[in-house]
This record gives C-alpha cells, structure tokens and sequence, in this order.
C-alpha cells in the first residue's frame, strides 16, 4: 500500500495492463503507439476504470448514455477509428490492422501531445454540432 491510499476512504485496485483493453505510447520517445490486449480476467478483486464507471451509471441510471452499448474493447476500437480519421497526416492503420501488428510507428519522430489534445477537441466539437 503506498503511504497515501493510507488516508484513502476509498481504495479502487486498478486492472494490470494484461487485464484491460488500452491504448498507449512508448515512455520518452512517444514514436510509437501500442494496443494492449485483454490476455487474462482481472484477479481478486481488480476492476478496470471502465468497468466500475458503468456500475456507477447504471446505480444512476444512466448506463445506456454512458456506455452508448459498448462494452471497453468496442470503446477502444471507436477511440482509435475517430482518432484515425481526425488525424490522416498520421497515416494511422485501421483497429483490425492495429490488433495484428500491436503497434503503430508515428510519422513524426515524436507524436506531440497537443496535436493529439486538438484531434480529441476536433471530435468532441463534431460531435457536439451533430446533437450527440
């Protein structure tokens, strides 16, 4: 336990990086992205992010907005599709290429950050104009 979750009233254990479906990029370089794929089910009581949030939404009634009927595989594949399409200067694979190959090496030598902030914000903007 670390010396702040000692303080915690509330304590979530997160899923491993082989127990949850996930998009990431490498530490320092940020050239290449990678898919983690769910290998094993989570162990003991570990849930992912997305998992306990839907809980939460559905206790709220909220489930069917929040989860849009996809489960966490289908939000990744989404997230990347939308990603892809805000970004076609990156030459992005599409989710069935990306399962095979696990990893994507960026055009750019770094992938900045904020070129990735201003692809989310295009989509979020998108979506907002078509009412969804």
């Amino acid at each position: 336990m670390t010396p702040s979750a000692k303080y915690a009233d509330l304590l979530l254990p997160e899923t491993s990086f082989m127990e949850r479906w996930n998009i990431g990029e490498t530490w320092g370089t940020a050239s290449y992205l990678i898919l983690s794929e769910k290998l094993i089910e989570p162990e003991f009581e570990r849930r992912s992010d997305y998992d306990w949030l839907r809980e939460v939404a559905a206790k709220l009634g909220i489930e069917n907005e929040f989860s849009q009927g996809r489960d966490e595989k289908a939000w990744i594949e989404h997230i990347w599709e939308q990603t892809r399409l805000a970004m076609p200067d990156e030459n992005l694979p599409d989710f069935a290429t990306l399962q095979k190959t696990r990893q994507h090496l960026s055009k750019a030598r770094h992938l900045s950050p904020l070129k990735t902030i201003f692809a989310i914000r295009k989509i979020i903007r998108s979506r907002r104009r078509q009412g969804k």
